[in-house]
């Protein structure tokens, strides 16, 4: 029985040291699983950083292309704005230069109303003057023979 006994806590003392190997053997590779997660877990910060950068960088790609392509339109429009304050001013000496003449034609309609009328009236005043001739030519006529 002794050797039976002996034999029974040898096996156990084997199972023993082979579950304590085993144990072990878990312990290390839960070791090793752990630093792995930490090091998956630094490079999955890492990544996400990344990934936010380029988030960033993305939208203020977007932001420049949409920045550029306003003062592009913005650009056209002071273009455009500046071409008719151009024409405005044009327009405004012409329409000066036009006033200007038509204040001189002006003057000189009323000069030539003036002489006109002056000219009508001479003529009225002379055909005044004929047809009092012609009224009196009988009695002049008539004076002359007598």
């Amino acid at each position: 029985m002794f050797l039976y006994e002996l034999q029974r806590q040898s096996e156990v003392e084997s199972l023993f040291q082979g579950h304590m190997f085993c144990l072990m053997q878990a312990e290390n590779d839960s070791s090793a699983h752990e630093t792995r997660i930490r090091k998956l877990e630094t490079q999955l910060q890492a990544t996400q950083k990344q990934l936010d950068a380029k988030d960033v960088e993305e939208r203020l790609a977007t932001s420049k292309v949409r920045l550029n392509a306003q003062q592009a339109k913005i650009d056209e429009c002071t273009a455009k704005l500046e071409a008719s304050s151009r024409r405005i001013s044009e327009l405004s000496n012409e329409l000066e230069k036009l006033k200007k003449a038509t204040e001189t034609d002006n003057e000189k309609d009323e000069e030539q109303s003036t002489a006109a009328s002056d000219t009508a009236h001479e003529l009225t005043v002379v055909q005044q003057d004929v047809n009092t001739l012609f009224e009196d030519q009988e009695t002049m006529l008539d004076a002359m023979k007598v």
